[in-house]
């Protein structure tokens, strides 16, 4: 398996990337957190820079994050332990 981690704001950029890899191969896990838990998780002070105008372009801040309308597995990362987001990823893949 090839995971590929992106931060992808929008269905277009989304549907795009499942274009260029192809429909069979691509699915979607949409690990879901709030932007507060974010900022609190934010050990390099991103976001904060961001809030102040330092960091342009920011996702979720100074630019628009649209969350998935569909996705193949989501995962609320504010609501699961690490363990736990790992063990339904692996159960989705078919991993032991």
């Amino acid at each position: 398996f090839v995971i590929v981690s992106t931060i992808s704001p929008n269905d277009k950029l989304r549907n795009l990337a499942k274009e260029i890899i192809g429909k069979r191969l691509f699915n979607l896990v949409y690990l879901s957190t709030p932007i507060n838990e974010c900022i609190k998780r934010d050990p390099k002070g991103y976001y904060l820079r961001a809030r102040q105008g330092k960091i342009l372009n920011f996702t979720g801040i100074s630019s628009i994050y649209k969350a998935p309308k569909a996705s193949d597995l989501e995962i609320d990362t504010s609501k699961v332990s690490q363990r736990l987001s790992l063990q339904k990823l692996k159960d989705f893949l078919h991993l032991v």
